[in-house]
């Protein structure tokens, strides 16, 4: 997307007009003016996403490339063959734009998506009424694009919800027959409304008249309604504010500096609208831009193999990580006791041996066989794998164990914002690293690269006890089980809380807008 934001002066002067109009938010509400120089500690993962509608979703072009600009990775445009692609549960999300949805199509759509992938989810707008709904009067009726210009605000708004309730009902009753949320509305005909009053009170940069953000008299959306309905269906989506541009310079024309500010207040007014409405599916999930309410390391799952958990052996009197000295030596307590430090609490716990997905991961059936762990809905998931998978010698193979690993993040994660944390190899290797790291980029995570341990002969237990069993002694000891955890927790500091560096209003603003 090529539009430009301006600076911050113009931000917080605009900030300050639109909470006037569509009503002020609480400071920690991410109910604010998208800051340019404010970075999402960790964007949420890519979906799977195809778009289906009618000339109303005109937005599906402008909505794709949002992704990107947020920092998100791993997003694939299913769209094409999208029918195929939810028999094959290759579609997590599917996005719906028209002026009524087919709530036919939305059935079987839904049924199909979770037929294949459990965490598959439906989007479909609660648009803005035709005719502003207004054909209910024929004296009042809409004849001509210019006829929007006399509709007012309140009436426009009533219909709107009268025309949202109805959605509501459908989507109340469809929801609890699957015995799960599945479908969401987005709520652009309410965002619709909010602009529109904008542009009645004057206050709307570059537009005088409600009537120029459409393009017909049914009324088909403009550019602008376009761009506010793409700013929506991401905020839901995704379930973060729209991501800012960057500035104009200040020797812009005035056209430039309009059209900054009027993609500011656009994705201003779908955050407000969006994250506000509970069937969007973001209220209950987000309260921070940066970082979700619930993801606190309250839920933690470990996923690994020796390493991770392993039942008494030599030298063990316990199932831990194979070859620290104690239970309270391995990575998994280490990281464990270092967040009951600094957050007070000890997080739920648990922790699995995962060796037997490492050793079949292309016919391993993750949904069945790690059931409790995907229902357990940790905040948070730290996967240790890679040393038991077999060499990875053709691309092929490394495409295999990748996509594995995606399918296992995937169905862990399902569509909660969890922090994700994937560890390298501590006998490291090329191939099954960069597979590991390419997984966990396609789910937003953070990759841990501990490979630099195997080189100080110092981490492994060898170097701290005899041991008989060369495998064992091989495995990293207490010394090494210290620098994993060091890493891991380290990652965790760095990445677990929003980092928004903001540039301070200059003086003369700060005292303009006391």
């Amino acid at each position: 997307m090529k539009m430009k934001l301006t600076s911050i002066v113009t931000a917080l002067l605009l900030g300050t007009l639109v909470s006037a109009v569509i009503g002020a938010e609480p400071a920690a509400t991410v109910g604010k003016t998208p800051n340019p120089d404010a970075k999402v500690a960790q964007p949420p993962a890519g979906v799977r996403i195809a778009i289906d509608g009618n000339s109303w979703s005109v937005w599906g072009g402008l909505l794709l490339p949002l992704a990107k600009e947020a920092g998100i990775q791993g997003q694939i445009d299913g769209t094409k063959e999208a029918k195929q692609r939810l028999e094959k549960g290759e579609i997590d999300v599917v996005t719906y734009g028209t002026h009524q949805p087919s709530n036919g199509f939305v059935s079987k759509t839904v049924e199909l998506g979770l037929q294949h992938n459990p965490n598959f989810r439906f989007y479909y707008q609660a648009a803005w009424p035709i005719g502003d709904a207004r054909w209910r009067n024929k004296a009042n009726e809409i004849k001509t694009k210019d006829d929007y210009d006399n509709t007012k605000i309140d009436e426009l708004q009533a219909a709107t919800d009268e025309m949202r309730k109805a959605h509501e009902g459908f989507v109340d009753g469809f929801n609890q027959t699957l015995g799960k949320r599945a479908v969401f509305i987005v709520p652009v005909g309410d965002a619709m409304v909010k602009l529109r009053a904008l542009i009645v009170a004057g206050k709307f940069p570059g537009v005088k008249r409600q009537s120029e953000i459409f393009n017909d008299a049914m009324p088909h959306p403009g550019s602008l309604v376009a761009w506010l309905s793409a700013y929506c269906h991401f905020s839901a989506i995704y379930r973060i504010s729209p991501p800012a541009g960057v500035s104009p310079p200040d020797s812009a024309d005035q056209g430039a500096k309009d059209g900054y500010a009027q993609q500011t207040i656009l994705r201003q007014i779908a955050w407000e609208t969006v994250s506000k409405y509970s069937y969007a599916g973001v209220a209950a999930t987000v309260k921070n831009p940066g970082r979700p309410e619930e993801a606190k390391n309250t839920r933690m799952l470990f996923l690994g193999n020796s390493i991770t958990l392993h039942p008494p052996a030599e030298g063990m009197s316990g199932s831990w990580g194979m070859a620290a000295s104690s239970a309270e030596k391995d990575y998994v307590h280490l990281v464990l006791n270092a967040l009951e430090k600094r957050n007070g609490n000890k997080p739920e716990t648990k922790v699995l041996n995962l060796a037997d997905f490492e050793r079949g991961f292309e016919q391993y059936d993750i949904a069945a066989k790690l059931k409790a762990e995907i229902e357990f809905q940790a905040d948070t998931v730290i996967l240790a794998i890679g040393e038991n998978v077999s060499d990875l010698r053709t691309d092929e193979a490394k495409l295999k164990f990748r996509d594995s690993v995606s399918r296992l993040l995937r169905l862990l994660k399902a569509d909660r914002r969890c922090a994700i944390y994937v560890r390298s190899c501590f006998w490291p290797n090329a191939a099954k690293d960069s597979a590991l790291k390419e997984a966990c980029a396609a789910m937003g995570g953070v990759f841990v690269d501990i490979s630099a341990l195997s080189k100080d002969e110092r981490n492994y237990a060898r170097s701290e006890r005899k041991f008989a069993n060369t495998g064992i002694a091989i495995h990293p000891g207490d010394k090494g089980m210290s620098a994993i955890a060091d890493l891991i927790f380290a990652a965790i500091k760095e990445h677990d809380l929003p980092k928004t560096e903001s540039k301070p209003a200059p003086a003369a603003v700060q005292e303009a807008l006391k």
